[in-house]
């Protein structure tokens, strides 16, 4: 398997941990058509007696990188055109959102695996693309994660309550 694959696979697994963790599904897409996965959040119902989706949920486009730049609290990210007009389309029916899976320049120290513990090293940011401004760039666009949007369970849990209460992220 390439690194590439090996970084997509890691990031995948991380935003499938966090969701996880923070009670909520993940699924990957099988085809992509600018979106990588969704999270779907769940709830208990009282009536059904059972867990089950509640049909809210959060698309996501997934990256990862071994090359992040931090300046003055800030990640830069050069993301692909394509992929950032996908995500600045306000006419979606389920918020999206860009994860970015940061990951230590050496490959040795990107997984490691020990009695008591498996580390994933490194973290994931998010940030919300929707109405940004079209660009005529052919290539990539510079996106600004701020260091403080980590891509945690708790931040997901909120997240996921502002689309419940309408918000489109």
């Amino acid at each position: 398997m390439t690194d590439e694959h090996i970084k997509e696979e890691l990031s995948f697994a991380y935003t499938q941990a966090i969701s996880a963790y923070a009670g909520m599904g993940c699924e990957q897409r099988r085809k992509d058509y600018g979106i990588d996965g969704s999270i779907k959040d769940i709830k208990y119902s009282a009536i059904r007696k059972r867990f089950a989706e509640s049909g809210y949920s959060i698309d996501f486009q997934l990256k990862s990188t071994v090359n992040a730049k931090i300046k003055n609290g800030i990640i830069l990210y050069d993301l692909e055109v394509k992929n950032y007009k996908d995500l600045i389309d306000t006419e979606v029916g389920t918020p999206r959102i860009l994860i970015l899976y940061c990951l230590p320049k050496e490959k040795e120290k990107w997984v490691e695996a020990l009695n008591d513990e498996l580390k994933l090293r490194k973290c994931a940011y998010w940030c919300s693309l929707r109405g940004w401004p079209d660009v005529s760039n052919e290539h990539k666009v510079r996106i600004k994660f701020p260091e403080n949007q980590r891509f945690t369970s708790d931040e997901l849990v909120r997240l996921m309550n502002l689309v419940k209460g309408g918000a489109a992220l």
